[in-house]
C-alpha cells in the first residue's frame, strides 16, 4: 500500500479524468490523490489521455485538461504539447487553452507563435474572449489571473485589450476594468476611464462609485480631470427615465457581514486583517490583508467560498502559529485597511493586484 495515502489507488486513469472533467467540489485532498495517480501512470498512457481530451469539443474536458498539465506537465512534455498545436485538427480554442502553459515552458509557439497555427485567428480569439468574460464572472480567483496575464503583455496590446473591454457591451467586463485603475501609469488608467464610460449605463453601478474613488484618492490632475469629465457623462446617461435600460440594471447583491478578525502586531510590525461576508447559500466570502507598517499592503489573498468550520480552522491554526485574533467592528477592521493603504501611497509601494479587486 503506497505511503500516506488514504486510500488504495484503485481509481483508474479514465474514472480519474472523468471525475475531474465533471467535478464540481472535488476536496483537496482527493485532487491531490488524482495528480499522484496521473503522475504515477503519465509516461504510461495517461498523459496521452490528458491530451486527447483537448482533442474533443466539450469546455469541461479541455478545462480539466489544463487543470492536469498546469499540475503535472514538464519540460519533457512540451514536444507532445507543440504537436498538438502543430495538428490542424484540434480545435483552435483547444490550442488557446494551451496558450499560458507554453508560455510557462518558453515554447517559441508561446503568444504570437500560437496565431499561425490557428485555422481561424479571429473567429478564435472572439471566442476566447468571450470566455473570458464567462470566468471573470464565476470567480474573484479568475479576475486575479486573467488581471496578471493583462499586466504582463506589451503596452500596445493592453491597451488593445481593455479597448475591447469596453467594446463589450457587457457588463462583467467591469470586475476587470475596475481594479486598472489602481497603480497603473496615466495613459492606462486614462484607457481604462475610457472603456468604462463606453460600457456605460449598463455597469453604472459599478463604475460611477469607482470613477468618484478614483477622483478623490489620485494625486494625478490629468487623470482626476479625465475621470469628472467622465463621471459627469456617465451620472447623466444613469438618470432615472434616461434610458430604457435603467431600470433592467441589476445591482450588485450586498452580503451580509459575518465578522471582522484582527492579528496582534507581531516584532516586524506586521498584522493580519480578516473580513468575512456570509453568502446566501450559507457559504462566507473572505479576505484577508497583511498590513506591514513600514510597506502598507503586503499581500492580500481572498476566497469567493468557505465554509464556516474552515473559518473558524484558520482562526485556530493562525493561534497555533503564533498569530493570535481578537474580534473587531467592521468599521474598524475597514479603517485599519484605509491605514494600510495610505501607508503604500506614502512609501510607493505597489498594492497586491488580489486588493484591487
Amino acid at each position: 500500500m503506497p505511503r500516506g495515502r488514504k486510500r488504495p489507488p484503485q481509481d483508474s486513469v479514465d474514472s480519474i479524468l472523468l471525475a475531474i472533467s465533471r467535478r464540481d467540489n472535488i476536496d483537496p485532498d482527493t485532487l491531490s490523490h488524482y495528480f499522484d495517480r496521473l503522475d504515477e501512470e503519465w509516461t504510461d498512457g495517461a498523459r496521452d489521455k490528458v491530451l486527447h481530451l483537448l482533442r474533443t469539443h466539450d469546455a469541461a474536458a479541455h478545462a480539466a485538461a489544463i487543470l492536469i498539465l498546469s499540475e503535472l506537465a514538464t519540460e519533457f512534455d512540451l514536444e507532445e504539447l507543440e504537436d498538438l498545436v502543430a495538428d490542424p485538427t484540434v480545435s483552435d480554442m483547444a490550442k488557446l487553452t494551451l496558450a499560458p502553459i507554453l508560455k510557462e515552458m518558453d515554447s517559441e509557439m508561446a503568444d504570437d507563435g500560437l496565431i499561425e497555427y490557428l485555422n481561424d485567428p479571429e473567429a478564435a480569439m472572439q471566442q476566447m474572449q468571450m470566455r473570458l468574460l464567462e470566468m471573470i464572472g464565476q470567480s474573484e480567483m479568475g479576475v486575479e489571473s486573467i488581471l496578471e496575464d493583462i499586466l504582463s503583455m506589451p503596452l500596445e496590446r493592453r491597451l488593445g485589450f481593455i479597448n475591447w473591454l469596453g467594446n463589450s457591451h457587457d457588463p462583467r467586463a467591469a470586475n476587470l476594468l475596475i481594479p486598472l485603475l489602481e497603480n497603473q501609469t496615466s495613459k492606462i488608467v486614462i484607457a481604462v476611464i475610457d472603456a468604462l464610460e463606453q460600457l456605460g449605463e449598463i455597469a453604472s453601478d459599478q463604475t460611477i462609485p469607482a470613477l468618484n474613488y478614483l477622483i478623490a484618492h489620485t494625486a494625478n490632475r490629468q487623470v482626476k480631470q479625465y475621470a469628472r469629465t467622465a463621471l459627469g457623462r456617465l451620472t447623466m446617461q444613469s438618470a432615472p427615465g434616461t434610458g430604457d435600460s435603467t431600470e433592467k440594471r441589476t445591482q450588485p447583491q450586498q452580503l451580509q457581514f459575518h465578522e471582522a478578525r484582527v492579528s496582534h502586531l507581531d516584532g516586524v510590525g506586521s498584522q493580519m486583517i480578516m473580513l468575512s461576508w456570509r453568502r446566501p447559500d450559507g457559504l462566507l466570502k473572505g479576505v484577508n490583508v497583511l498590513y506591514q507598517d513600514q510597506w502598507g499592503i503586503k499581500d492580500c489573498y481572498g476566497t469567493d467560498e468557505m465554509d464556516p468550520d474552515r473559518w473558524m480552522e484558520l482562526v485556530s491554526d493562525m493561534n497555533d502559529q503564533g498569530f493570535g485574533s481578537f474580534r473587531v467592528p467592521l468599521e474598524f477592521g475597514r479603517a485599519l485597511i484605509a491605514e494600510a493603504r495610505a501607508v503604500n501611497k506614502r512609501t510607493r509601494r505597489k498594492l497586491p493586484i488580489a486588493y484591487a479587486i
